[in-house]
């Protein structure tokens, strides 16, 4: 205990040191989630950046999840008292992980048997704590383990759900956009197929080879085709400048079907709406595209029609018609789309709040295998059978 005369001392030390504490919590999180976002090993959620420094930022779901957990801790615990084994199991568990990234970076610049060794000296003093933690674990300590693991399988969900998706995805999954381009060019001049919009846009990426997924071309002509004027595939690609903002356009040696490509900074808003006007109305003024003068509108001279986006969404209904998935494959890759509805929506990633937005339910894979044990077994013709089986 500290003297009287320290105690007001003692309590602005205490605060600072809370105050230092739980800054370097906060920004290492957000840090963490950032990487995590990259190895993808968690669902993308909406980033922040409040500097020109990339490595600066702010998510808000992380900070509001850090708000809720800790509130929740402090309710639940009471008192600091009944705090301490759970927080020295975090430390604890927290020096483990350091001393085995510390030995992971020693193996690059090191001789492997020298990093061993270091990793050793530190890891014994640290078993020696965690050992001494666990006796605390009924007390206290099962909270940081529950909170621990409950990470940990968001993470494994989400990584390994992505990893046994691409294991059943086949390569007729992906197709190329060369391979479609005079569909489209037919269909758009299709005038016995209603008119859908005027600008068509799919925000989806394509490979430097043109490859698109099948779900979009199967968006455009499998479902009752959607007829437009000009069909529009956007990428949207972030840099490391924070204000960088251009594009490049591929018309695919076509006059209605064009490959876009963003190149935002990480400090530009990504309003993809806003960008693609500006887009359309330099092609026009190039010669390049048309003008789409539209019958009606309250804005004089405009050159540019409306536009529609689509936003493509994966369902996980056709997991449970496919045989060749095993029962946990099927919670993997039906968990790892739940996941991905309920973070960050496409429409407030893209800044299309305010524009014509059309969200479609995709199977997980439009090509289905033949049931081999489907036979057929008789025909029949407005009752009877037909002559073969009589």
């Amino acid at each position: 205990m500290l003297p009287g005369t320290w105690r007001l001392v003692g309590i602005l030390l205490a605060t600072l040191a809370a105050i230092i504490a739980s800054q370097a919590l906060i920004t290492g999180s957000y840090t963490l989630v950032d990487e995590a976002i990259g190895l993808k090993f968690l669902p993308r959620m909406v980033i922040r950046h409040p500097s020109n420094i990339k490595n600066q930022i702010y998510i808000a779901t992380v900070n509001w999840m850090l708000c809720i957990i800790t509130i929740s801790v402090v309710w639940f615990f009471g008192s600091s008292q009944k705090m301490e084994a759970a927080y020295g199991l975090a430390i604890t568990i927290t020096m483990l992980m350091t001393t085995v990234l510390l030995h992971e970076f020693l193996k690059k610049h090191l001789a492997k048997g020298t990093a061993l060794i270091i990793a050793l000296f530190f890891g014994f003093i640290e078993l020696i704590f965690l050992i001494s933690s666990l006796v605390k674990f009924i007390h206290g300590g099962y909270v940081t383990l529950t909170i621990m693991l409950g990470i940990l399988y968001i993470m494994w969900l989400w990584y390994f759900g992505n990893k046994r998706r691409e294991h059943y995805e086949k390569e007729s999954e992906y197709v190329s956009l060369l391979d479609y381009r005079d569909q489209l060019s037919k269909l758009s001049a299709d005038n016995t197929v209603p008119l859908f919009t005027t600008n068509l846009v799919y925000m989806t990426k394509i490979k430097g080879d043109y490859q698109i997924k099948r779900s979009t071309m199967y968006s455009i002509l499998d479902r009752q085709p959607k007829r437009a004027k000009v069909y529009w595939f956007v990428t949207v690609n972030e840099t490391n400048a924070p204000y960088e903002s251009n594009y490049t356009v591929d018309l695919l040696e076509t006059h209605n079907v064009v490959n876009v490509q963003f190149y935002l900074g990480f400090r530009k808003s990504q309003s993809v709406s806003v960008y693609l006007h500006q887009v359309v109305n330099h092609l026009v003024e190039q010669g390049i595209l048309e003008p789409q003068i539209p019958t009606y509108s309250t804005e004089r001279q405009r050159k540019v029609g409306d536009f529609k986006f689509v936003i493509i969404k994966e369902q996980p209904a056709d997991l449970i018609a496919n045989d060749k998935l095993s029962s946990l494959d099927r919670r993997l890759i039906g968990g790892r789309i739940y996941l991905q509805k309920i973070t960050a929506s496409p429409i407030s990633w893209y800044g299309l709040e305010f524009s014509n937005v059309i969200e479609e339910s995709s199977p997980l894979f439009i090509t289905q295998d033949q049931d081999q044990y489907l036979i057929q077994k008789k025909i029949y013709h407005r009752g009877r059978l037909s002559k073969t089986e009589k």
